[in-house]
């Protein structure tokens, strides 16, 4: 800031700092608004909601998921079958959390072999003809 020396130079300092503070205080009132207006709770669920959505994983998320609870059913109904023994029971629920984990947690690993199992069995149906 310039030196002041006088009276007209004073009030004209006076002027653009008092414009200058009521700028600043218009953006502050809109900032608090907005910051009000953003810890409403519906507003903090769906912007929650709105970037679990745009997560790029979250659709690979959800197939793994559901590839290893369905791998892990299936393996329980393949084991227990229609069998009314309890310890058969408990060791299909076993092996049907066991399957769901391994199956959820190596989602490539699984996409592999299951490429090489289609792959093969594609392959023996064009070699037999």
């Amino acid at each position: 800031m310039k030196n002041i020396n006088s009276k007209k130079d004073l009030e004209k300092a006076i002027y653009a700092l008092a414009q200058l503070q009521s700028a600043q205080g218009e953006l502050l009132k809109a900032q608090f608004e907005r910051s009000i207006e953003s810890l409403k709770p519906v507003n903090i669920i769906k912007n929650s909601f709105n970037n679990m959505v745009k997560s790029p994983d979250l659709l690979t998320n959800i197939l793994s998921t559901s590839v290893g609870l369905t791998s892990g059913y299936v393996s329980n109904k393949i084991f227990v079958g229609n069998s009314r023994n309890i310890i058969r029971k408990f060791i299909g629920g076993i092996i049907q959390v066991g399957v769901t984990t391994i199956v959820s947690s190596n989602p490539e690993t699984v996409k592999r072999v299951g490429h090489k199992i289609i792959g093969t069995i594609f392959h023996r149906g064009s070699q037999k003809k």
